[in-house]
């Protein structure tokens, strides 16, 4: 006798193919539905700034720039190590956000503090360009969700005199 039951509902289904880039075959997937994506975007970010901020602090430095730091000890071998903790620092943010293993379809091999050439660090300039997407679902979600909780309150009225 077979136990198994299976029903129609699998949240993998909802996920959508982010590419980087037009030509691009590299692509991560993210669930733009996921209502919880902000929170643990804002979290992230904090997490990012909070830590920059105390780098700064450490190493007597002002702002928050990672790449600033890591000159300011004027010994190449430490400021690779710094950069390389920073870089793992970031990705490992980066995943917590978005999904284990974003990272390194992301970035690959390259420093996610690399400044591109627009001067702009790569992991800003990847979660700046991704944040659009969840904005534009999430205001549709919260409107979808607005008028959802209208009707129900509609029908408890009617029910409940």
């Amino acid at each position: 006798m077979n136990n198994e039951h299976f029903i129609e509902f699998n949240i993998e289904e909802q996920k959508q193919k982010v590419f980087l880039g037009k030509n691009s075959d590299k692509y991560f997937l993210i669930d733009p539905s996921d209502m919880n994506a902000p929170i643990r975007m804002k979290e992230g970010i904090e997490k990012l700034e909070t830590h920059f901020k105390a780098e700064a602090e450490k190493h007597g430095v002002s702002g928050e720039d990672i790449n600033t730091i890591s000159l300011a000890t004027g010994d190449l071998e430490t400021d690779i190590e710094t950069l390389k903790k920073e870089d793992e620092f970031v990705k490992k943010i980066v995943d917590e956000i978005f999904g284990e293993g974003t990272s390194c379809v992301v970035f690959g091999q390259a420093n996610a503090l690399s400044l591109g050439i627009d001067g702009v660090c790569y992991y800003e300039k990847f979660i700046n360009s991704v944040l659009p997407l969840y904005e534009k679902t999430y205001k549709t979600r919260i409107n979808k969700l607005s008028s959802r909780a209208e009707l129900y309150m509609k029908k408890k009225g009617k029910h409940s005199k």
